[in-house]
């Protein structure tokens, strides 16, 4: 494999953990999140919202996440290392 290919997976669920399997729809994302106690009428059942916010906000996070991959391979402690929300270090806590 080409050590420079940059490679961005989106996944529902991430890779590992009872959920991992399963598959990451907006409208599942939407109901786990609470999001659709909050739509449709005030005495009526849960609706799911007018956009799909999950869909949306998962497509607007992926390209940065991916154009920064370049400077966290530079900066990562060996090749093949990969990176996730979860094992990211925030330097500012």
């Amino acid at each position: 494999m080409n050590p420079r290919l940059v490679y961005c997976a989106v996944s529902g669920f991430g890779g590992t953990g009872p959920y991992a399997p399963r598959g990451g729809y907006d409208l599942i994302a939407q109901g786990m999140s609470g999001i659709m106690s909050v739509t449709g009428d005030e005495d009526g059942a849960p609706a799911k919202s007018g956009v799909p916010l999950s869909d949306l906000s998962a497509g607007a996070s992926s390209p940065p996440t991916a154009s920064s991959a370049p400077w966290s391979i530079v900066t990562a402690p060996a090749r093949g290392s990969s990176w996730t929300p979860h094992s990211w270090k925030r330097p500012w806590r």
